[in-house]
């Protein structure tokens, strides 16, 4: 969901989960010398920006965390896939095994 100055919200990256990791996502610094890479099999990339983050513990360089003071980013399935029979299948029986690859990579300018 993404509405007036936050994003929590779900990208299709695929129509199924994929056998290879392929690139799901890359941020760069602002000065160009430093990114990330985000590579997955799963077939949505959750992204939520942190809006409503307060955090009441010091940080970095004594700075709290606030709002927009961060960026998650979570290869998954889809939410709500299971009341949308068309969605990659989301639900793990017993006796099924559930496997996924995510990889992170920095890269050094």
């Amino acid at each position: 969901m993404a509405n007036g100055d936050s994003l929590d919200h779900n990208f299709a990256l695929a129509d199924a989960p994929r056998t290879l990791p392929r690139l799901a996502a890359r941020l760069e610094a602002a000065s160009g010398d430093l990114s990330l890479e985000i590579s997955t099999t799963e077939p949505g990339l959750q992204v939520y920006d942190g809006s409503w983050l307060a955090v009441p513990v010091e940080g970095h360089n004594g700075r709290r965390a606030g709002r927009h003071n961060g960026i998650c980013l979570e290869p998954q399935r889809f939410p709500d896939a299971i009341h949308h029979p068309h969605f990659p299948d989301a639900v793990l029986w017993p006796g099924q095994e559930y496997k996924q690859r995510t990889e992170y990579r920095f890269l050094y300018c």
